[in-house]
């Protein structure tokens, strides 16, 4: 059981995922003891690669080890690709909050769509947030609503971004993955660069997440 669990986290995080305490129990728990987090690391370190928490301690997810010459160029690019996203997921956000009733998206929380749906229904500045968001994602200018709630939630489940699993597609059930977690201190880690008004790279470039695209396998346990 305990190699299966090994082997699920390695998998887990050289694919750029996230495993957070509401979402992924068992795995978030096993990481809970500090050897088990050694040994994870001891595998990740020999590709470069560190086990973080979110600073919310909700979310563990794999990120550069140290930024040097062999990888600052892909950690900046990185947080570039990451920041043309950043207006996407700010928009996002503020829906969920709305539909949820919290100050701030927590990852693990439930998203029901029907909650959301009457959310932006009432409120006229929610609609705005919404038509913007879908803009940005080539909606066409005359879709309803419903068919815009509809890109976004389909927009958040898809691989590439990652903010939301499906659990009862019947009932328009989902959950907000820990990538939430991460978009967050994501957000903080810009504002502080911000306001200090340096140049240097964000910490989220040498904190990102591994890309799908260039993960390799976890090894057998």
């Amino acid at each position: 059981m305990s190699a299966d669990r090994f082997q699920s986290i390695a998998t887990c995080l050289l694919r750029g995922g996230f495993i957070n305490r509401a979402s992924d129990p068992e795995l978030f728990d096993y990481l809970e003891e500090p050897a088990n987090v050694d040994g994870i690391n001891d595998f990740l370190g020999r590709l470069g690669l560190l086990a973080l928490r979110t600073a919310s301690g909700e979310t563990w997810f794999a990120a550069l080890r140290r930024l040097d010459d062999s990888n600052r160029n892909a950690a900046r690019e990185t947080a570039v690709q990451a920041k043309r996203e950043l207006r996407h997921w700010v928009g996002f956000l503020k829906l969920t909050m709305a539909a949820l009733s919290e100050p701030a998206p927590v990852a693990g929380a439930l998203l029901h769509a029907h909650r959301l749906n009457d959310a932006v229904h009432e409120n006229l500045n929610l609609q705005e947030t919404l038509r913007t968001l879908c803009q940005r994602l080539r909606s066409t200018p005359d879709a309803s609503l419903q068919k815009m709630l509809e890109l976004v939630i389909n927009w958040a489940v898809r691989p590439e971004q990652g903010l939301l699993e499906l659990i009862d597609e019947e009932k328009g059930i989902y959950r907000l993955t820990g990538k939430v977690d991460w978009v967050l201190d994501m957000i903080l880690s810009i504002d502080e660069s911000l306001e200090r008004q340096t140049p240097s790279i964000p910490r989220s470039a040498a904190s990102s997440p591994m890309p799908p695209s260039t993960s390799p396998d976890a090894p057998d346990a």
